[in-house]
């Protein structure tokens, strides 16, 4: 096999497992070692709203101090609409991470999340409905 094929062949394969080996999870609690109690994508909130967690297992030390969020609403055509960004700080040496957050009113949503320095990790998608 030619070293160049190779080479490319590794490397891609290597990305591959890093992007597919990211999750995101949410959970409406979290276990005293670190994991989620309660795993769905789908939550009820009161009229005043609720929170829940995003966990996320990356697979690996994620090497940055903070990560972000970016919550998209998705209208009845599926259509995106940007909601917000959520910053949050992380240890640099953690595989996996949580961070609770509270959704005002129902919908369905997109969550992306990202390294600090724009790297995209994973995204999953939520719906919010209310009592």
């Amino acid at each position: 096999m030619n070293i160049k094929v190779f080479t490319v062949s590794l490397f891609s394969f290597f990305v591959l497992v890093q992007l597919y080996s990211q999750s995101l999870y949410f959970c409406e609690e979290v276990s005293k070692d670190g994991n989620p109690i309660s795993s769905s994508t789908v939550f009820e909130i009161s009229q005043k709203g609720g929170s829940l967690y995003f966990w996320v297992d990356v697979g690996y030390e994620i090497m940055t101090d903070e990560v972000y969020y970016e919550i998209y609403r998705v209208d009845s055509k599926g259509k995106e609409i940007y909601d917000q960004t959520i910053y949050k700080s992380v240890d640099p040496k953690a595989k996996k991470f949580y961070h609770q957050i509270t959704f005002q009113s129902p919908g369905r949503f997109n969550i992306y999340v990202y390294r600090g320095d724009g790297i995209y990790l994973t995204s999953n998608s939520l719906r919010i409905t209310q009592k």
